[in-house]
């Protein structure tokens, strides 16, 4: 049941929607709403008041929100804390919040850490994360960088594994023909020339270019060759391509890759190994995405100390894990979208601030959701936005 209270409060009276419910068999108020002073109330209900906002301002939000779930989920803040330790005391937030928000940034709009801040203000993030003024000085994102230093290196066990692919040494065997068939032209061209006598290069400088023509990789261990002569006119080359050679290579190198891994035996089997390795084409599509300017971006980096550029790196590469989950739940739900999509269906729902001004003191605001499309919804439903919405 709801009704609208009064309650006298510095000599004026202020109006509450008030909800109640049995509790425990007992009438108890479960809800109550500030409406304004009974002057505001009744200007509004006559039409004599200010019925429309002062003031309204619109903020980033589905996007900010999604994003921040995704970190929340993978426990961000919480693990880089766990690993850095306590915050120092006079520190405005911790580092993994910062390494989060670093992490936010790179995603949604990637900027410089002097832009960061007023890029914050253009958010709905403070109602979810309260910092104290001053926390996102671009000073402080740099004095947190300084904070993470670069782990001592640890000795891992590295695993060997070679995996063969058909494609592979398909491709290396028509390329090896290519380069192959240049080397037995250009002997070819040299030993005309030293059978016709048109040569003043002594032995030495024709050796030296034999050897040049056989440099590129592999073609020495398939051509044998002979000089004989040792006075420029008297010199004559003659070669012969190794079949036992080639079919040697071919057994030996083409088609297999050499897989390092820093994983145990126990932690992945080498069937497991060579099955991630060939999803490389999606780790080729993340290098892409890391050079997109608008999204989920490697640049812009204003660093340039070994130890920053690690961090700027770190807090990169967890960026694109965010979006590649996203995009992965996403997927999973029945909405197939590249990273970009996602985050303009996200970006699209927003977050309005209205402002009343009364007779004195501070402005009231009250805050709303923009419309959404059944796309935005289910994002919406997805993300688990809902949990950051602004509450009536």
């Amino acid at each position: 049941m709801a009704s609208i209270v009064g309650k006298k409060q510095g000599g004026r009276t202020n109006c509450y929607l008030v909800e109640s419910a049995l509790v425990g068999g007992k009438p108890r108020i479960v809800s109550q709403r500030y409406f304004g002073s009974a002057e505001e109330l009744g200007g509004r209900l006559t039409e004599a008041g200010p019925i429309e906002p002062d003031r309204i301002r619109h903020l980033a939000f589905g996007d900010i929100a999604a994003v921040w779930e995704m970190l929340r989920r993978l426990r961000v803040a919480e693990i880089t804390d766990e690993v850095l330790g306590a915050r120092r005391s006079d520190a405005e937030a911790s580092v993994g919040t910062y390494i989060a928000l670093a992490t936010l940034n790179r995603v949604v709009d990637p900027c410089s850490k002097l832009a960061c801040s007023k890029r914050w203000d253009t958010t709905a993030g403070d109602r979810w994360l309260a910092l104290p003024t001053g926390a996102l000085d671009h000073r402080r994102f740099w004095e947190t960088m300084d904070a993470i230093e670069e782990e001592d290196v640890k000795e891992i066990e590295r695993r060997l594994v070679v995996c063969h692919s058909d494609g592979l040494h398909a491709r290396q065997s028509r390329g090896f023909d290519q380069t192959l068939g240049k080397a037995h032209r250009q002997l070819a061209v040299l030993q005309a020339r030293l059978a016709g006598g048109r040569t003043r290069k002594a032995r030495e400088k024709v050796e030296a270019e034999i050897a040049q023509i056989l440099a590129p990789r592999w073609v020495s261990r398939q051509m044998t060759w002979s000089l004989t002569g040792r006075d420029p006119a008297e010199l004559r080359l003659s070669f012969h391509t190794d079949a036992k050679a080639r079919a040697a290579l071919e057994e030996e190198i083409f088609g297999k890759r050499i897989l390092f891994s820093d994983k145990t035996p126990e932690q992945a089997s080498t069937r497991t190994i060579v099955s991630e390795y060939r999803s490389q084409e999606a780790v080729e599509g993340d290098f892409r995405q890391m050079k997109d300017p608008k999204v989920v971006s490697f640049s812009p980096m204003f660093h340039f100390t070994e130890q920053k550029i690690r961090v700027h790196v770190l807090y990169c590469v967890l960026a694109l894990m965010v979006a590649r989950l996203m995009v992965r739940e996403a997927d999973h739900a029945g909405m197939h979208m590249s990273v970009r999509e996602l985050l303009d269906h996200l970006s699209g729902i927003e977050e309005t601030l209205l402002l009343y001004q009364g007779e004195r003191g501070r402005p009231r605001a009250r805050r709303m959701l923009t419309d959404m499309d059944p796309t935005q919804r289910r994002l919406y439903d997805l993300f688990n936005l809902n949990a950051y919405a602004p509450k009536r």
